[in-house]
């Protein structure tokens, strides 16, 4: 006969299966990465609009001199229409007359108050010298001038790798910081 602590071990996979539909969805909602942007494409069908557009192109103009234009596949409106859900991004950003960034994403949100574009989904930013940057999600911060990320992100350009997570770009300095653990090759 089984006796004794030690043969009772089998009774702890046994206890955990019978329990897992009391923990199962809990740790999968635990485990699953947790964004505030979504990169699914946007369903416009099932949403509540004021207006859904196919081919947009949106430009922005500030004193006469083009400062970005988004090009979207499909764009719809949330609820009160002062936030564009966007999908099939191709964004260009210009400074001195000239692409500065050219940035191609599967989804994004354009928030008209905050002035903010989120960008989600295999997110590749072209910098005008070369350099290329990917990420899973970026914003724009037209406010202050900045492009962010909290996300991992790659960047590949001037004979080098450069990995992390978390990127800061200040468009006034031209100034860049790549944050958490960096990893670089250079070539």
């Amino acid at each position: 006969m089984m006796r004794g602590p030690r043969n009772l071990l089998w009774a702890i996979p046994l206890l955990l299966l019978v329990f897992a539909p009391l923990w199962w969805h809990a740790a999968g909602d635990f485990l699953s990465p947790h964004s505030d942007l979504a990169a699914n494409r946007a369903e416009t069908e099932k949403r509540v609009q004021v207006f859904v557009m196919d081919d947009v192109l949106l430009k922005q103009h500030n004193k006469g001199v083009e400062e970005w234009n988004i090009r979207s596949k499909h764009v719809s409106s949330a609820d009160s229409g002062a936030t564009l859900l966007l999908d099939g991004v191709i964004a260009d950003l210009f400074r001195d007359g000239a692409v500065l960034f050219h940035i191609v994403s599967k989804a994004g949100r354009y928030e008209q108050k905050k002035q903010q574009l989120g960008l989600a989904g295999k997110v590749r930013v072209e910098h005008k010298k070369g350099a290329v940057l990917h990420t899973r999600q970026l914003y724009y911060l037209d406010k202050v001038a900045r492009i962010t990320t909290k996300s991992p992100v790659r960047m590949v350009g001037d004979g080098m790798k450069v990995q992390g997570k978390g990127f800061d770009y200040d468009l006034n300095s031209g100034t860049y910081k790549i944050g958490g653990r960096v990893k670089v090759d250079v070539n």
